[in-house]
């Protein structure tokens, strides 16, 4: 995914992409998507965590939003 650290919108580039959630530090889920193009403009600065889902399994990645 990039970039990271981000100031708005997010690319998630993986091999067969099913979707993706996207939660704040708090563990609120903000965002869930299919699509690879994730919009964070309107949220706060900070850590988010997303959990993407590709091919059968789901990984947690961590982004900065500046």
């Amino acid at each position: 995914m990039y970039p990271n650290p981000i100031r708005g919108k997010l690319t998630i580039d993986a091999e067969n992409f099913e979707g993706v959630e996207v939660y704040d530090t708090s563990g609120r889920l903000i965002i869930k998507s299919s699509s690879n193009t994730i919009d964070l403009e309107e949220q706060s600065k900070g850590l988010y965590v997303l959990k993407v889902n590709a091919n059968g399994t789901t990984q947690d990645f961590k982004v900065f939003k500046e």
